[in-house]
């Protein structure tokens, strides 16, 4: 999982609801799910990252935007599972 977290990231674009603007933009690597908080449930084990970022248009800042990241490991996928997630559009 280690290549996964460094190498993507989760863009986020705020956009306004009346004028349909884009009001700012930020890429949230997904490493920072290495520095959140790790829970063992009955069934499973997650990580939650939660953290303020600021959000960004042509360079400035325009805001700032909570980033609440769950993950949750539910072990290993039996094949007919996998296969219909890998169907999904």
């Amino acid at each position: 999982m280690g290549a996964i977290l460094t190498n993507c990231e989760v863009d986020v674009c705020l956009v306004h609801s009346l004028n349909a603007k884009p009001v700012g933009r930020v890429g949230l690597p997904l490493k920072f799910l290495e520095s959140g908080e790790q829970k063992k449930t009955p069934s499973s084990m997650v990580i939650v990252a939660d953290k303020y970022v600021e959000l960004k248009a042509e360079s400035k800042v325009t805001g700032l935007v909570r980033i609440v990241l769950y993950l949750e490991d539910l072990g290993v996928v039996k094949r007919s599972a996998a296969a219909s997630v890998m169907q999904m559009p």
